[in-house]
């Protein structure tokens, strides 16, 4: 007989639970360490801990049962339904990185649970500018201290690599020009991004490895492995990433890679 997770309210299907369970541990982890790489702070009502406490009971009835996900795809659309179920858990509220919670004092700009959805979604579209398509890789990393009321006409400037600051320019207001210190994980990953993108304009960089058409090909298939496992160490998404993985992802979006 088949089961429902009831939490908070929300009732998930076994076969829902299946299909987004790694995406749901990822963000337990997020919301119980707010410094993580993704830099998602909670300031909802009820609180980060219990929040967190909502998704890991949802993780225990996952692991009674089990269950384990396979594909970077299965992940990033799991971000999206962890956001629905919290929002509908009651949570309302939240940021995109910790600088926002550091100093009560400043006033910082709130992001809706809609517009999250819609950013991350946007990881998995294709727009048609190049800038976008940083602009959704830029909030899949979560790299601290980028304003949230940033637009998708953001685009990078230039890359400090020594110094590992990156100067992103476009949004409004707040971000005119600004120069982001980052992460030694996220600085080199980002490095070997912008190199890869760099070299084959107007292309996705992360395509099926098995298809007959790879527009990635000057890039080759160890290249696209280890940058791929580098974002994904530094988004926080695990790192079990192979050639495999990257074709199964590439047939459940649909859009032959990440754009």
């Amino acid at each position: 007989m088949a089961h429902e997770v009831r939490s908070a309210g929300v009732r998930v299907a076994p076969s829902t639970l299946r299909k987004y369970s790694a995406g749901l541990a990822d963000l337990a982890a997020f919301l119980g360490q707010p410094t993580s790489l993704m830099g998602l702070r909670h300031l909802a009502h009820v609180g980060p801990l219990a929040a967190a406490g909502h998704v890991r009971r949802w993780i225990e009835e996952l692991e009674s049962r089990g269950l384990a996900a396979s594909t970077v795809a299965g992940r990033l659309a799991a971000l999206k339904f962890g956001w629905a179920c919290v929002q509908r858990a009651g949570v309302v509220d939240w940021v995109l990185g910790g600088f926002c919670a550091q100093e009560p004092a400043v006033s910082t700009p709130r992001l809706g649970l809609d517009e999250m959805h819609a950013l991350l979604g946007a990881a998995l579209r294709q727009p048609p500018h190049r800038a976008q398509r940083d602009h959704a890789l830029l909030l899949v990393l979560g790299i601290a201290g980028v304003p949230v009321g940033v637009l998708p006409s953001l685009r990078v400037e230039d890359f400090d690599e020594a110094g590992r600051r990156l100067h992103l320019r476009g949004g409004v207001g707040q971000l005119a020009s600004a120069w982001v210190l980052l992460g030694d994980g996220v600085a080199g990953s980002l490095s070997a991004y912008l190199r890869a993108r760099k070299a084959l304009p107007g292309e996705p960089l992360f395509v099926t490895l098995a298809s007959g058409h790879d527009p990635c090909s000057a890039l080759g298939a160890s290249g696209i492995y280890r940058t791929v496992t580098g974002l994904g160490v530094a988004a926080g998404i695990g790192h079990r990433v192979t050639p495999r993985c990257l074709a199964s992802f590439s047939r459940a979006t649909g859009s032959g890679g990440f754009r």
